[in-house]
């Protein structure tokens, strides 16, 4: 995996193209977005280009190359599992999952990773609604509809779970491993 920075820049600018509907991020929008100077985007966005992540124009922007975007959607996902993990299993609230989730999720070993993506069912999607890419690095599948019931659960409401939406719930008590419990038992 990537430097916890790199990976920052990343999800940054693919954050903004999203938002925009732009293949470009503006250094000067990464610099409100990340909190640094303009400088700082700049010597970042040129190591960025000579890793092959990312392709910087001066005074146009940046864009993400296939291996920048492969890369996002990795950290995208990692991200969504830990959010969906910690909210679903240690019932935090999705505000309070954000944070951790990134440290996590870049700390945390593949084989965990895929792991909880197992153990939580393959989530279509986390907390607060969006996609979680799966586990081939495809796009993420923003065609699909959030679940069912998403706005009540992050509400604090119990929303009723379909058939198609238990396969992202907390697996039944019978398949955690012993000792475990889940956070809504």
């Amino acid at each position: 995996m990537a430097s916890l920075t790199v990976e920052k820049y990343v999800r940054a600018i693919w954050s903004i193209c999203e938002q925009t509907g732009s293949q470009l991020a503006t250094t000067g929008r990464l610099a409100t977005v990340l909190g640094v100077s303009p400088g700082t985007v700049t010597s970042m966005l040129k190591s960025l280009g000579e890793s092959g992540l990312a392709a910087y124009t001066p005074y146009e922007g940046v864009r993400l190359t296939d291996e920048g975007c492969r890369l996002a959607h990795e950290i995208l996902r990692r991200h969504h599992l830990f959010e969906s993990f910690l909210a679903r299993v240690l019932n935090l609230s999705c505000e309070d999952v954000h944070e951790d989730a990134a440290r996590l999720a870049h700390a945390a070993s593949d084989r965990l990773i895929d792991r909880i993506d197992v153990f939580l069912g393959h989530p279509p999607f986390e907390p607060r609604g969006a996609p979680t890419d799966d586990s081939a690095g495809g796009t993420p599948q923003r065609d699909r509809q959030p679940r069912a019931g998403a706005a009540e659960d992050r509400a604090g409401g119990e929303a009723e779970r379909s058939e198609e939406n238990r396969s992202s719930a907390v697996p039944p008590p019978h398949v955690l491993p012993v000792g475990i419990r889940a956070a809504n038992e």
